[in-house]
């Protein structure tokens, strides 16, 4: 049986010789559907208008109800894994990346205030897998990493499988710099692929 791997791209650009993130998941959904061991799925979240929008008071209801939160529910529901995008701007994910979290946690549906009820969708037994590069350096253990509060939002939708790619100093680093995104995410790619294969 394949195994279903869902690629977000949370990326802030189009472009992805602009951004280190969406070149290396490109390239490892391209890689992935050569394979007849996976099913791959793709999906841009600068492309999906409801992600734009921002949850406050005035469509608290409407925004959890959107059709574009049911349907991306059950694409988490129905993949073994999911593998998304981010930059690392001001300090914090990429906007559309937030709302996406925002939509998608849910009391009741995906998460739950008492320990002994379960919501009505399980994401325990799934992976995901976060790519994110930063301009500068980024310190995972930094309370304040927006790789924390990632983790965090991850163990309350359920998942217990979380790894990370880090791509960092992408403005600092003249190697970085000079090597570009398509490069370098050439140059790990067998390295990431094989965290994901696992």
């Amino acid at each position: 049986m394949s195994k279903k791997l869902l690629f977000i791209d949370g990326s802030f650009f189009k472009d992805e010789k602009r951004s280190f993130s969406k070149a290396l998941l490109n390239r490892l959904a391209n890689h992935f559907e050569r394979h007849s061991d996976f099913q791959v799925s793709k999906v841009d979240l600068n492309e999906i208008e409801h992600y734009k929008s921002v949850l406050h008071e005035n469509n608290l209801d409407s925004y959890y109800n959107h059709p574009d939160v049911q349907n991306f529910l059950n694409q988490i529901n129905n993949h073994d894994q999911i593998i998304i995008s981010s930059a690392i701007i001001n300090c914090s994910l990429s906007p559309i990346l937030r709302n996406f979290l925002d939509s998608v946690a849910i009391p009741g549906k995906t998460f739950t205030y008492k320990k002994d009820q379960k919501p009505e969708y399980d994401f325990s037994q799934k992976k995901v897998h976060l790519i994110i590069e930063s301009g500068g350096e980024n310190d995972p253990r930094d309370l304040t990493s927006p790789l924390y509060y990632f983790r965090n939002v991850m163990i309350l939708l359920g998942f217990q499988n979380f790894a990370c790619t880090i791509i960092e100093n992408t403005d600092v680093d003249p190697e970085m710099k000079k090597m570009g995104s398509i490069a370098y995410s050439e140059k790990i790619l067998d390295e990431v692929v094989a965290e994901i294969a696992q």
